[in-house]
């Protein structure tokens, strides 16, 4: 009898284990279902090196306000477009650059089909429009500062 009793005991333990051992498995296993990444926003900071030539090209209020304001075109990082400013998916916003001898400030993106062009903004109206028609599209020494 007592071998019995030692039996069903040893038998329940082993059965209470497995049972253990599947309920963890399960727990485990659902729980490498549900992990949840972090998201990472990729930007397009490439920074090339210090000072490369880079495709240049040229935009006004007229040909490339895709957000306007009563203060002017909006920006993809928030201000108002000025001169002085460009569009660029090499750089972050911010970023200060030189070309032909004058600095420009990285405050715009350009369209993902151009993202390795950096697109100098010309100003508002039909003269600054002409003017980047007429600048076109060029390669020049570009410097980060």
């Amino acid at each position: 009898m007592k071998k019995l009793i030692i039996a069903l005991i040893l038998a329940l333990v082993v059965i209470a284990i497995a049972n253990m051992l599947i309920v963890e498995y399960r727990w485990f296993s659902k729980a490498d279902m549900s992990i949840e990444y972090p998201t990472v926003n990729i930007t397009y900071t490439l920074y090339p090196s210090k000072t490369s030539y880079r495709e240049i090209s040229y935009y006004s209020e007229l040909d490339s306000c895709h957000y306007p304001t009563a203060k002017g075109c909006l920006t993809a990082s928030g201000k108002i477009a000025e001169v002085g400013m460009v569009a660029s998916n090499l750089f972050p916003f911010g970023t200060k650059l030189v070309i032909d001898g004058l600095t420009y400030t990285v405050e715009d993106r350009t369209n993902d089909e151009y993202s390795y062009r950096i697109d100098i903004f010309t100003g508002y109206g039909q003269r600054a429009y002409e003017q980047a028609k007429q600048l076109g599209i060029t390669n020049k020494l570009v410097k980060i500062q």
